[in-house]
């Protein structure tokens, strides 16, 4: 489970990074055609290109043409989606680390003479004579 926890983290990283500052996404804002960017990113780049409420500006990914909303980039509509990824990634993380944490920490309590003995910490079945389960498998 610790191990899908990770994979999941590496795919969430695809997609929950803006791509103008590369951080993860802060107040993410879509455009039209559905590019995504930080709310301080996006209007940072319409102050930039000098660009006022109602001027037509374009996406700076696939540069399709936008109208600038009143507000600039805070006019913009939030993506709820984006938001949310973020938040489940901040989670997952959390989760994933505890985990691995806890299997750390049973480790670390085995004896060293089960250690000694042949046991492994790969979080699978642990054997030595008759097969028993000594930690969780994750």
């Amino acid at each position: 489970m610790a191990a899908s926890m990770f994979v999941m983290n590496e795919k969430l990283d695809e997609i929950d990074k803006c791509p103008i500052c590369h951080d993860p996404f802060k107040d993410p804002r879509s455009l039209p055609c559905v590019h995504t960017f930080c709310c301080e990113c996006i209007g940072q780049c319409i102050e930039v290109a000098g660009k006022n409420p109602r001027d037509q500006m374009r996406c700076p990914m696939c540069r399709d043409d936008f109208i600038v909303p009143e507000g600039g980039g805070a006019g913009l509509p939030k993506n709820i989606f984006i938001t949310q990824t973020v938040e489940l990634k901040r989670l997952s993380s959390a989760v994933a680390e505890e985990m691995a944490c806890d299997v750390c920490e049973q480790v670390a309590q085995l004896s060293q003479r089960d250690r000694a003995a042949g046991w492994v910490s790969n979080g699978q079945k642990w054997k030595t004579g008759t097969e028993r389960q000594y930690l969780r498998t994750i």
